[in-house]
């Protein structure tokens, strides 16, 4: 990310944003303090989609917290690959009849 301060903003906003087009960030900063950060208009439309996604997340976890244990899930997420170490036909079958 590309730091620039405002008056320098100011003066080449043109160029800027042609960067930011191109997929570029830019931090506007006034007396040293970040005031405003510029980023490609895409970049705000990924931001909207993985909140989204984490708020399903969420809901999904506070909803499975009876078919799966803290750990289990934990598991799921910190270790994706050793899911091997979840007993897994039990974990298919509380899918299954969660979806049931």
């Amino acid at each position: 990310m590309t730091t620039v301060p405002v008056k320098d903003a100011k003066n080449k906003l043109t160029q800027i944003l042609h960067r930011v087009e191109k997929g570029e960030y830019f931090e506007i900063k006034r007396h040293n303090k970040v005031v405003a950060i510029l980023s490609p208009k895409d970049a705000i439309v990924k931001d909207d989609a993985r909140n989204e996604f984490m708020a399903g997340l969420r809901k999904w976890r506070n909803e499975s917290a009876e078919l799966f244990s803290n750990e289990e899930i934990d598991s799921i997420f910190t270790s994706p690959r050793k899911i091997e170490n979840l007993k897994r036909a039990d974990t298919i079958s509380k899918i299954a009849d969660s979806w049931n």
